[in-house]
């Protein structure tokens, strides 16, 4: 019989085992085994996981830009169609005379003899829509504006060749996706049943017990409120690749358990003496070492883990002082989260945090530029720090090797700022250290990420750990994305109410100006009036010098606006080449009087032609009525200002004429100023 490691077996079993495959071999096998499994099950996880969250979203953000290409070739073929209706002789002198029965017949037999157009709808020049016919639910309008001589312009006239009902099955049939058509929060069509009942905005919702990832947009109209175009990606799909995943994976730990399992039982009756070892390792017990009999393997391995017995001994207690440093950090994370949109209340935590968890004495952060962030400080970082922390501070915007790297990056696009401790820099003064990172965000959705400021610390005798420069690292990102959620923000808050061309208020702003300014008006007994400004002959600027010249006559006219006005009103673009003015505090008589000194400052403008030398000249009309000289609420003093608007069109352009009073009938003001009652306009 021969004797292995303390066990007889038999010269016929020995001869059996020789002829297998020899121990070490069967151990390289089953271990490649338990490390290709996981290796395989997480290539699986990054290159197939994708969450159904995040699939139906990027589905529905793709829908609702190919939905919105839809949307503009429906348009484009009702333009076509109301380019032949809209030349109609006929539907041309009804328009002329103005709201009528013929009116609306014409429009009528129009659509019912087109076999394009669906519906057929016409506006005033402010707005008002005075005839519709056809399909009530017609959508992807096109408009036409036709004008005759002795009026000028009739108003707008829009058709479309397109229903909501067509619309949401062509949206279907282009992306794959439920689509929901909406004019003024009501349902026009939808291809999913109950998607009325639910809320038209972008995000998670749940129809019919299946959830969806919803995406919403706006098209405006020619004329007319907006319709929302909305496409639904229902989670599913994802939902089933994800089960199949997790039934992959679960098969793969099946065969790391099984392999797992023949390891242990292979190596048993070698590991019987470092059990017990190994389970007072577990209790935490460093006390006793295990005694190291031989020289082979097993006895390198008891060196092993008496060394290791020792380690851990040490790090245990770092360890529970790393824990207590982690709770303090998650609870400081979870309060910037609750900071909100506050910049300045989170670069603030970030240094303090900084401090407590990395052991500094003092801590600050310095801003690029003060506009867009404020200096924090803690402790002393100005005395006997400030050398060690002005030489970090500088280390970070260092041009070396690295950073020009990243230069180039973001010359050529590449847009992501370092993380971790690679982006921090130490500094050392005598026994002083110092570690600081940079805080970097994008501040405009259309640029790419810049220096905001720098955050330091500082500490005496002791230099910062790797860890610590990777907290401080974390601190600072974590600032800087609170920074730069504020700035977009800040930026989406103003375009939502501001227009994009002149920098003026958009309609929907002036209306909340208005109604607020009739409120004070009405609790306090006060005076508001109102201006409305249009531009002469503003499409004839279009038409003979283009758009572009347009444009900047449009600009041009919005700061003479600004000029003339004091801090308290509010300046809007109401809409095309039309302006308006809400003048608190201000009766028709005074507002009146602005009113003619802004149309005097607009006619002595000079604007310089874009193609070609010379200047272009423009004037403009303005409507005045005021609150309570000539109405009593906003539906009425808008109305009031735009018919005084349109007196000061007809009498000869160039002119300011207020609305008539409760008891007085309205004066125009021509261009030298002088009055005329409003019989002679």
């Amino acid at each position: 019989m021969e004797q292995v490691g303390g066990a007889r077996i038999s010269p016929r079993s020995g001869r059996v085992c020789r002829r297998m495959m020899s121990f070490r071999n069967r151990l390289q096998l089953l271990w490649a085994i338990v490390l290709i499994a996981p290796t395989v099950a997480v290539v699986l996880l990054v290159f197939g996981g994708d969450s159904s969250g995040s699939a139906s979203e990027v589905r529905a953000s793709q829908g609702l830009r190919t939905a919105f290409a839809v949307y503009g070739g429906a348009r484009a073929q009702a333009r076509q169609a109301l380019v032949r209706a809209a030349g109609d002789p006929g539907l041309r002198d009804a328009l002329e005379r103005g709201p009528s029965i013929e009116l609306e017949r014409r429009a009528e037999e129009l659509v019912a003899r087109s076999r394009a157009l669906d519906g057929l709808a016409f506006y005033t020049p402010s707005g008002r829509r005075l005839v519709q016919a056809g399909a009530r639910d017609a959508v992807a309008s096109a408009g036409a504006a036709p004008a005759v001589q002795t009026r000028g312009r009739l108003g707008v006239v829009t058709g479309s060749t397109t229903t909501a009902p067509e619309l949401a099955t062509r949206l279907e049939s282009a992306t794959g996706l439920e689509a929901h058509v909406l004019r003024n929060d009501t349902t026009l069509a939808g291809t999913l049943p109950g998607v009325e009942r639910t809320p038209a905005d972008t995000g998670e919702v749940e129809i019919g017990g299946e959830s969806f990832r919803a995406a919403y947009d706006s098209v405006g109209e020619p004329a007319g409120p907006p319709v929302r175009i909305g496409v639904l990606s229902s989670d599913s799909a994802a939902g089933a690749g994800r089960s199949t995943l997790v039934l992959v994976v679960v098969a793969l730990l099946a065969v790391m358990a099984s392999a797992a399992i023949l390891a242990l039982l292979l190596l048993r009756h070698r590991l019987d003496e470092l059990v017990e070892a190994a389970r007072r390792l577990r209790r935490g017990d460093h006390r006793h070492r295990l005694p190291v009999t031989d020289d082979d393997r097993l006895g390198a391995l008891a060196v092993e883990l008496n060394t290791l017995s020792d380690e851990l001994a040490l790090k245990v207690e770092q360890v529970e002082h790393g824990r207590d440093e982690l709770e303090d950090v998650t609870r400081r994370v979870a309060d910037a989260f609750a900071t909100g949109l506050d910049p300045d209340g989170a670069v603030d935590l970030a240094v303090r945090t900084a401090v407590e968890v990395c052991g500094a004495e003092a801590g600050r952060a310095l801003p690029v530029d003060p506009d867009k962030m404020s200096s924090i400080r803690v402790g002393d970082p100005e005395g006997a720090f400030g050398e060690v922390l002005t030489t970090a501070e500088r280390r970070v915007f260092r041009a070396g090797p690295e950073v020009s790297r990243e230069l180039l990056d973001r010359i050529e696009g590449e847009r992501r700022p370092p993380a971790g401790q690679e982006s921090t820099r130490t500094a050392t003064v005598g026994e002083l250290h110092a570690v600081a990172a940079p805080l970097r965000a994008r501040v405009a959705l259309d640029s790419g990420s810049e220096y905001l400021g720098v955050v330091s610390i500082a500490r005496r005798e002791r230099a910062f750990s790797d860890s610590q420069r990777d907290r401080i690292a974390y601190l600072a990102a974590q600032a800087a994305v609170s920074i730069e959620n504020s700035f977009i923000h800040e930026r989406a808050r103003r375009q939502a109410v501001t227009d994009e061309l002149t920098g003026l208020a958009n309609a929907r702003r002036f209306h909340e100006a208005l109604a607020r300014e009739l409120e004070r008006t009405r609790r306090f007994s006060g005076e508001v009036s109102l201006v409305m400004v249009d531009i002469d002959d503003f499409k004839r600027v279009n038409d003979e010098y283009g758009h572009q010249q347009g444009d900047i006559v449009l600009v041009e006219v919005a700061n003479a606006l600004r000029e003339q006005c004091r801090e308290i009103d509010h300046v809007a673009r109401y809409g095309g080449e039309e302006m308006a003015l809400v003048l608190p505090q201000t009766d028709l008589t005074g507002a009146t009087e602005l009113a003619e000194r802004v149309r005097r400052a607009i006619d002595r403008m000079s604007i310089p032609l874009l193609v070609g030398d010379g200047h272009l000249g423009v004037t403009a009309s303005f409507g005045v009525a005021a609150v309570p000289e000539s109405a009593g609420d906003a539906q009425a003093l808008i109305a009031a200002a735009d018919g005084a608007l349109y007196r000061a069109k007809r009498a000869g352009k160039n002119r300011v004429a207020h609305a008539e009073e409760r008891r007085a009938p309205a004066t125009v003001h021509g261009p030298t100023g002088e009055a005329r009652r409003g019989a002679n306009v």
